[in-house]
């Protein structure tokens, strides 16, 4: 890395000691032109190169295009599957471009790339971002662990095949290995897979830790010979204590492998086809009655919850034939808005 990126990088990880009050009228000093929106990632086409990333402004409710490559006037590659903020940084996956993309927050100045082999998605604990990586289609998959002051990769832990979602916590890293039915433990004092989560249904894809410090995830399930679905996808419930599944959400179908929480983690969200559920962590029920039904949507293809106000935003990808659409609900399920982003949106980061 030369030096002018670590120059711009030091910038970005202290600018957020000097977020203060104003001296004049004690309002916020703003960050930058993207301090008070939520971006939108969009996969954009395979093979086309056409990812984007797009922002909405909670208080203007307009939203800008292809913010990355305005502000850097550079394309942000293949297939974008992921992002992620942490401090001022914002890390954008680009798996079929083997890269992630760093820049600042606030401003959506590039910083610098990490290479990776088909990565997919990262999360930061302490000074060290973990980013999991397919590799191939015929190799297992890894675990890298990346210096964010200089942006290599330090280290790579062969986990099971297909490397798709990680959470860190007591120094200890799952990740979700979406080509099998397994969780990988990985015990991060030596760099060591310690142990194997079975899963009970196939592709277990994104997870999250809630309030009591379960795991959750959301298995999409498998598919037959002729290729039709089994219809054994699930959001599981894991005790991280010992390693075992303590509660499911079941359908008789497939799932979407995506789930997001409220800001107090005591609320999991996540959707069937084209209809949106909410489930307490504590709760027993069995219901199956959706939050949000989706008789308004083409093909949802991701969903996030803004930690502040406990809104919902759902991504329909349009079936990748035009331009995504995203909907706003509030936490109760009444429609709010909606509005036009780029092609294949997939996620959410909220500043």
């Amino acid at each position: 890395m030369n030096q002018s990126l670590i120059k711009k990088l030091v910038f970005a990880l202290i600018v957020g000691l000097f977020y203060s009050c104003n001296d004049d009228d004690g309002s916020p000093i703003p960050l930058g032109e993207y301090d008070f929106g939520a971006f939108i990632i969009n996969e954009g086409n395979f093979t086309e190169g056409d990812a984007s990333i797009s922002y909405y402004g909670y208080t203007t409710a307009e939203t800008q295009l292809n913010v990355f490559k305005g502000i850097n006037n550079l394309a942000l590659g293949d297939v974008a599957q992921s992002g992620y903020a942490y401090d001022t940084l914002l890390f954008v996956v680009v798996n079929n471009s083997n890269k992630v993309e760093v820049m600042h927050r606030y401003t959506m100045e590039s910083l610098y790339t990490i290479e990776a082999a088909l990565p997919r998605y990262m999360t930061v604990a302490g000074t060290k971002g973990y980013l999991t990586e397919w590799v191939s289609f015929s190799d297992a998959g890894r675990l890298s662990i990346v210096d964010l002051t200089t942006g290599k990769i330090d280290a790579s832990i062969t986990v099971g095949f297909g490397a798709e979602d990680v959470e860190v916590i007591s120094n200890r890293a799952y990740v979700s290995n979406s080509f099998e039915s397994t969780i990988s433990v990985v015990d991060l004092t030596n760099n060591e897979v310690v142990g194997t989560i079975s899963m009970p249904s196939p592709s277990p894809a994104q997870m999250d830790i809630d309030i009591n410090g379960d795991l959750w995830v959301a298995c999409k399930g498998g598919f037959d010979a002729n290729f039709s679905p089994t219809n054994d996808g699930a959001i599981f419930k894991v005790d991280l204590g010992t390693n075992e599944v303590t509660g499911s959400i079941e359908f008789n179908a497939n799932v979407s492998g995506k789930l997001a929480f409220n800001l107090l983690k005591d609320e999991v969200y996540f959707y069937v086809e084209n209809n949106v559920f909410t489930r307490n962590v504590n709760s027993t029920s069995t219901s199956t009655e959706p939050l949000i039904a989706g008789e308004d949507f083409t093909s949802l293809y991701g969903i996030g919850v803004n930690p502040d106000t406990g809104e919902i935003y759902l991504a329909d990808s349009k079936n990748f034939v035009e331009d995504g659409e995203v909907f706003r609900y509030s936490s109760n399920g009444t429609f709010l808005s909606s509005f036009t982003v780029g092609r294949g949106p997939n996620g959410f980061v909220f500043n």
